[in-house]
C-alpha cells in the first residue's frame, strides 16, 4: 500500500472545473455533518475511496460484522456547477501525513481542473453559542468580498486553521487554486454540533445556488436540546460560583 492511495469506483467521472468541498471530522464534527448533508441532498455519487498509512491503525466494523479500513470518500455532483465532495472517516494523524494527504487530494483536484476549494469546519469559542455565526478565511480578496455578501464573518477569525480545512486552501494557493474555509461557531464542549453545521449548510446552499432541505439537521438539533440545556445549567452554575467566591489574596514569589 502506498502512503496515500486513491481507488476509483467504476469509471472516472467527466467534470468541468468542479468546486472541491471538504468536510472531514474535526471540531464539533461540523465540517463532516455539513458536507454529508450537502452530499445527501444533492444526491452526490461516490466515485473514489482514499486510503492513507497515516489514518488511525484500526478498521471500521459495520452492521452484520463486516470490517473495512478507515477511508475517506470522493463523490461528485453535476449541476449548474460541478462539485467534488471530500468526506469520510478521518483526517491524517501526523503533520507529515496531513501534507501528503493534502498533496494527493490537490493532485486529483487539479486533474479535474478545479479552480476553487471550500473547506468546512468548526470554530471553538469556549462558551455556549445561541445563534452561531459562520466565520470565514480565504486566500483571495475577491472571494472574501463575495462571501461577505453571503453573511460570512471575516472580522472574528482564528489565529490558525489546523488540518485539511486549512491546508487545502493554503497549499492550493501555491498551485493557483482559490480557497476559503467556512467555520461554524461552536462552544467546543460537544463532540457533535448539528446546530452550527446547519448554519454552514445554509451559507453553502446560497453560495452554490441550490435548495437544501435541513430536516435531518433540524432533527439532530432537536435531539441535542436536553444535552444543551444541561450544559447551560452547568455553565450558569459555574459562573454563579465564580461571582460568589471572595477575591483571592495577592501572592508573591520572591
Amino acid at each position: 500500500m502506498k502512503d496515500v492511495e486513491i481507488e476509483f469506483v467504476g469509471k472516472r467521472p467527466k467534470l468541468t472545473e468542479p468546486l472541491l468541498i471538504e468536510g472531514l471530522p474535526g471540531i464539533g464534527d461540523i465540517g463532516r455533518l455539513a458536507a454529508d448533508q450537502l452530499c445527501e441532498e444533492l444526491k452526490a455519487e461516490l466515485f473514489a475511496y482514499i486510503y492513507s498509512k497515516d489514518f488511525p491503525p484500526q478498521v471500521m466494523v459495520k452492521e452484520g460484522g463486516a470490517i473495512g479500513l478507515v477511508k475517506d470518500k470522493l463523490s461528485f455532483y453535476h449541476g449548474k456547477k460541478d462539485i467534488i465532495f471530500l468526506t469520510g472517516d478521518s483526517q491524517a494523524s501526523t503533520p507529515k501525513g496531513h501534507y501528503e494527504l493534502t498533496s494527493a487530494i490537490l493532485d486529483l483536484a487539479e486533474s479535474f481542473g478545479t479552480k476553487v476549494i471550500y473547506t468546512l469546519g468548526g470554530y471553538s469559542v469556549g462558551y455556549l453559542v445561541k445563534d452561531p455565526k459562520v466565520i470565514g478565511a480565504a486566500t483571495d480578496r475577491d472571494l472574501i468580498d463575495r462571501l461577505k455578501r453571503h453573511s460570512v464573518d471575516f472580522e472574528n477569525h482564528p489565529g490558525s486553521i489546523i488540518g485539511a480545512a486549512g491546508l487545502l486552501p493554503g497549499m492550493g494557493k501555491l498551485r493557483g487554486i482559490k480557497g476559503a474555509c467556512l467555520m461554524g461557531e461552536t462552544s467546543g464542549y460537544m463532540v457533535s454540533d448539528p446546530k452550527s453545521a446547519r448554519e454552514v449548510v445554509k451559507i453553502m446552499a446560497k453560495i452554490l445556488g441550490v435548495g437544501i432541505k435541513l430536516t435531518a439537521l433540524d432533527e439532530k438539533v432537536k435531539q441535542m436540546e436536553p444535552a444543551l440545556k444541561q450544559l447551560k445549567e452547568m455553565h450558569d452554575a459555574t459562573q454563579y460560583v465564580k461571582k460568589r467566591r471572595p477575591p483571592e489574596e495577592p501572592s508573591y514569589i520572591g
